[in-house]
């Protein structure tokens, strides 16, 4: 008892060692002790017999459903909706790139009706399908797959996307190497080979989310280097599996549309990190699931309201200015970046740039 009470006091005064045996013990607790592990003891307890894995998989239901043991580094879950070809061709240049890395593939068909269902039955490995008898949604979808996951990392990926050797090992080793990041994105290019995403900004007029540098050539320095943002795609995005149940997972009142910059705020807010890692890099085709943009107008209003009196999310000003640019607005409903024109306008825009680096760390 004694010990205990020593214990007990030293990790009150030190929270951090307390929090880095926390997860340890978790994770001995997933791997030692979990159903999959100790099935045949469970079995024999619950039932007071032995049965198979299998049987008492399903025997259990639910109860599996979050606790399962990691038995995969990683558990890619991809959402499909038609477009079969885009699935096989993703599906495809997956296995043939994605090595170093165990991983497990689950996709789940949200009531596809091309011939999508005909071909992931064809499908065999450590491929999992989920069939909804009805369209639920990207958010709905990918909560689904994260439920049935049985990977460490959780990767969120598009089927309209075809990735490039190495970029699943670059996302895992960023989440390995730094303890404090809870979410990575990849940097996604468009069939042309410019950039269609290299992180998510906020805009100052709008506080609307957007993709950092669209359109621009791959081999920029300002898009190839490690950075952290408030958000990243969720077309390829490895999240923690722990940290994403304890954030709730994706918010399912969205409908295909700004449930990932939701998530990482989220995430944010629970003191992690969310990084960009150049090194992952896939060609992301974009938008391709009928009604993709159907809701952009409720999903907008639905973020406003959660997020929209966080006025410290504004941000664009401060990464133009990292890059060496300025933002300027055309109009109502445009704007570019310019380079400065001078040393005066760059020192104002970094006054600008300033402040908004302190709004985001609430330095008053």
């Amino acid at each position: 008892v004694a010990a205990w009470v020593e214990a007990i006091r030293e990790r009150i005064a030190d929270p951090d060692a307390a929090a880095r045996e926390g997860e340890r013990l978790r994770e001995w607790v997933f791997a030692s002790r979990s159903i999959e592990v100790w099935i045949a003891k469970y079995a024999e307890a619950w039932f007071g017999r032995s049965r198979d894995d299998k049987e008492m998989v399903a025997a259990a239901g639910s109860r599996a459903t979050v606790s399962q043991v990691p038995t995969f580094s990683c558990s890619i879950i991809m959402p499909v909706l038609n477009n079969v070809e885009l699935t096989r061709q993703s599906l495809t240049a997956l296995a043939e790139v994605t090595d170093g890395c165990e991983y497990e593939v689950i996709v789940v068909d949200n009531h596809s009706t091309d011939g999508t269902q005909e071909f992931l039955s064809s499908l065999g490995g450590d491929v999992r399908i989920i069939r909804n008898n009805e369209n639920r949604g990207f958010a709905k979808a990918c909560n689904q797959g994260a439920q049935a996951a049985r990977g460490k990392h959780l990767i969120f990926l598009n089927n309209d996307t075809i990735p490039i050797k190495g970029w699943l090992n670059a996302l895992v080793q960023e989440v390995e190497a730094h303890q404090d990041v809870g979410a990575g994105g990849s940097k996604l290019l468009y069939a042309d080979g410019t950039v269609q995403h290299a992180g998510v900004v906020f805009s100052r007029k709008w506080l609307t989310p957007y993709h950092h540098h669209r359109g621009v050539a791959a081999d920029l320095p300002f898009v190839n280097r490690r950075r952290e943002f408030q958000s990243v795609t969720a077309a390829c995005m490895l999240v923690r599996r722990d940290l994403f149940f304890e954030v709730g997972g994706f918010d399912e009142a969205y409908r295909n549309g700004f449930e990932d910059v939701d998530l990482c705020l989220k995430i944010k807010q629970q003191g992690w990190r969310v990084i960009y890692q150049p090194s992952s890099v896939l060609y992301h085709l974009e938008s391709q699931t009928p009604g993709r943009k159907d809701h952009d107008v409720e999903n907008h209003r639905l973020f406003t309201a959660r997020w929209g009196a966080c006025w410290w999310l504004t941000d664009e000003d401060l990464v133009a200015f990292q890059d060496g640019f300025r933002m300027e607005y055309l109009s109502a409903n445009s704007a570019q970046w310019r380079p400065f024109e001078n040393a005066e306008e760059s020192r104002c825009w970094q006054l600008v740039a300033e402040t908004q680096q302190a709004a985001g760390q609430r330095d008053n």
